[in-house]
């Protein structure tokens, strides 16, 4: 059984509507990932690793975990800290506006937990992060996490990130794209996006971000560019893969989270880089055309347990 680890901030998610009604949600990059992640793969061990606080909201975020069959044993209760809230509004093209209330977040709190409960992950096939993660951490706690992250891969883990960059989580641009850096130098599976990296370093260009990244020898680099083809370069191939066009996009909160998660599995279940694009895509593109970050399971493409190609969606 393929055991995977995602690692992040899991908050409380308000959906502000014209109607003014008001519903809690659970979100989190990477926990939207983990979400997308078992329910491609459900033949699979899925652990989110994060840190929360005791109040009455951590049972709604740790019952939506366990009714998608996320093992919450690593989700690490904090006395003093609650977790992150935010609220989000979308355009009439799905484009989305946040704001955060992420202060007193459990999670900025995470490594000092992961000490103090002496968390060793063992038999671990996969660890996901993304700059998010480190985003929320401290200077000195982003260091232990990178530490906890080698560590775990001198145990032949395989390390996945996405920089997936947020401006207003950093104490600026130079350590955002230093930190950014450290983490890159460190995973096996990459997911630049080209929009991230002009904003991080001037790339202009694929050329130039595959140049940038190369030297690091990541054993996989999916270059994402918005609607254009997604470039995977690996040790035995630099392939262009088109994505459909999608209409009607309702809202695109989270289409990235399910892309990392649906290429992901895909892999770990040893599909091509062809293969697990074009799932991803697909998976993206149907998150995009319904509301919310993490949709509703009935609407959801099959699962690769029973299938080994992408013609399901």
């Amino acid at each position: 059984m393929h055991n995977s680890v995602f690692i992040g901030e899991v908050m409380v998610e308000l959906p502000m509507t014209q109607s003014d009604a008001v519903t809690l949600n659970v979100a989190g990059d990477t926990f939207n990932s983990a979400i997308y992640f078992k329910r491609v793969l459900e033949d699979s061990q899925v652990s989110y690793l994060t840190a929360i606080g005791t109040d009455s909201f951590i049972q709604r975020i740790t019952r939506f975990a366990e009714n998608e069959g996320v093992d919450t044993s690593l989700m690490l209760a904090h006395r003093h800290r609650l977790p992150g809230l935010y609220a989000v509004e979308t355009d009439s093209r799905g484009e989305r506006r946040f704001h955060y209330w992420r202060e007193s977040s459990a999670a900025k709190d995470l490594m000092n937990l992961v000490i103090n409960h002496k968390v060793s992950l063992r038999n671990v096939d996969l660890i996901y992060f993304s700059g998010i993660t480190m985003a929320v951490l401290s200077a000195t706690q982003r260091q232990m996490f990178l530490d906890f992250l080698i560590e775990n891969k001198r145990q032949g883990t395989t390390i996945a990130f996405d920089p997936n960059y947020r401006p207003i989580l950093w104490e600026g641009i130079e350590q955002a794209a230093d930190w950014t850096r450290q983490a890159y130098a460190l995973s096996d599976i990459v997911f630049p996006g080209v929009e991230d990296h002009a904003a991080l370093y001037g790339h202009s260009s694929s050329q130039q971000i595959v140049a940038y990244l190369s030297p690091m020898s990541p054993k996989e680099i999916v270059l994402k560019d918005g609607a254009n083809p997604v470039r995977v370069i690996t040790q035995y191939e630099d392939t262009l893969v088109p994505v459909t066009q999608v209409s009607h996009v309702v809202d695109t909160t989270s289409a990235g989270d399910g892309f990392t998660a649906g290429y992901l599995a895909c892999r770990a279940k040893q599909m091509s880089v062809k293969e697990a694009v074009e799932f991803a895509a697909q998976l993206a593109g149907t998150i995009i055309r319904h509301p919310g970050a993490i949709i509703p399971r009935h609407v959801m493409p099959c699962s690769l347990a029973t299938t080994s190609s992408t013609t399901c969606i």
